[in-house]
């Protein structure tokens, strides 16, 4: 049966970039075009015109989609801004939600988005289920700093009250969903399905195994520190006095203060680009990810939609996309450890490096399309209604 669905969600691409946007995107995406009335909430920095923002669906979706255009503001600098302005966002869906005609079947929220609704549903009878996600939960995962940690602190009561009054969490799996049993959620609350790529990205099969040459890595992503930037910047300058034969790719906003000077390394910036991005992926062999926090990397997924191996820390539910068969998983990102995965690879056969590669590449077209994702989580949200449905009174 088709539902009617309310997405409220943080901001989409290229208004707002983000992995989290990325997943909204893809989420009206699908849920539309699997014949679902989708009306999408999101809001933008700038004002944005409707026909800009239509053109990042397919026109199976847009059939079926209906898009609402928020202006979001967060002026302040003040301790808690952040959330305040997130509940403030959060109140505008609501005031536009008493507006909607009709009814809807469910409502996917992303984040904070939900606060209002958890709030104020009560007080008009709403029985419309709403389910949450809030990604990686990385307030509850090892913060790389104190003021990392403060930070977490100031979200973890609203994030746990959020996951409690929801009908339903949602969870990418691994040690995620541990975090949400940990905070009192029933399992039968917790829904699980992971993050995806799309099949235009993915890579059909591997060129034949290369003879010869250093081996290449590459690191996606903006200097932010739970990135684990200064772990991944030492165990580099290691890998440069040891002398070792590879070569290393940084894809996004790295400042110039912070970059090796070696011939070995290259900063490639901020590539927008999608054909330009594959390019220096298929130029690589393994992806490295060494973040303290994570819920289920994109960049992760596509370094594997390319064909590399992946050396990633188990946070989040990495451990749901990695393991021994494509890559190495680390229990922490410290120096040292990065040091040492990073030096296995390089002095691996080319056989087994590429046997790792090959799995990365399978795992993604076994599981991990979109268009499978989709279907597997309509059916989720479908069988959610219909029980909601039947023990109303």
């Amino acid at each position: 049966m088709a539902l009617r669905i309310l997405l409220l969600a943080d901001g989409i691409p290229p208004f707002v970039m983000g992995g989290m946007q990325k997943h909204s995107l893809q989420l009206a995406e699908q849920l539309a075009r699997l014949g679902n009335r989708v009306s999408l909430y999101h809001f933008t920095y700038s004002v944005v015109k409707e026909r800009e923002v239509r053109k990042c669906f397919s026109g199976a979706a847009n059939e079926n989609l209906e898009v609402k255009t928020f202006l979001y503001s967060d002026n302040s600098v003040l301790p808690g801004h952040y959330l305040r302005s997130q509940k403030r966002m959060s109140r505008i869906y609501w005031n536009e939600f008493l507006t909607e005609d009709g009814v809807f079947d469910f409502i996917y929220a992303k984040g904070f988005m939900a606060w209002s609704f958890l709030k104020e549903r009560n007080g008009i009878g709403l029985n419309t289920p709403i389910g949450i996600k809030f990604h990686g939960y990385e307030m509850f995962q090892k913060a790389p700093s104190i003021k990392v940690r403060m930070q977490h602190m100031m979200l973890r009561q609203a994030v746990k009250w959020c996951s409690l009054n929801a009908d339903v969490v949602f969870s990418y799996g691994g040690k995620i969903s541990d975090i949400i049993s940990d905070l009192g959620v029933e399992s039968g609350r917790i829904l699980e399905a992971p993050s995806g790529i799309e099949a235009s990205f993915v890579r059909e099969k591997l060129p034949p195994i290369k003879d010869g040459g250093p081996v290449s890595f590459c690191f996606v992503g903006r200097n932010e520190r739970r990135k684990g930037i200064n772990e991944l910047t030492h165990a580099l300058q290691r890998m440069l006095a040891s002398s070792s034969e590879f070569r290393f790719h940084f894809i996004g906003p790295i400042p110039e203060g912070i970059q090796l000077k070696d011939e070995r390394i290259t900063y490639h910036g901020v590539v927008t680009n999608m054909e330009g991005k594959k390019e220096i992926l298929d130029a690589c062999d393994v992806l490295v990810c060494p973040s303290y926090s994570e819920g289920m990397p994109n960049v992760i997924l596509e370094g594997m939609a390319r064909g590399l191996a992946i050396i990633a820390t188990d946070v989040g539910a990495v451990s749901a996309i990695v393991d021994n068969e494509n890559g190495v998983l680390l229990p922490f990102p410290s120096s040292p450890s990065l040091f040492r995965a990073m030096s296995s690879m390089v002095a691996v056969s080319k056989d087994s490096l590429d046997e790792m590669k090959r799995g990365s590449l399978e795992r993604i077209w076994s599981g991990f399309l979109w268009d499978q994702i989709g279907v597997n989580l309509n059916d989720q949200i479908q069988r959610k209604v219909s029980h909601s449905k039947s023990i109303l009174p």
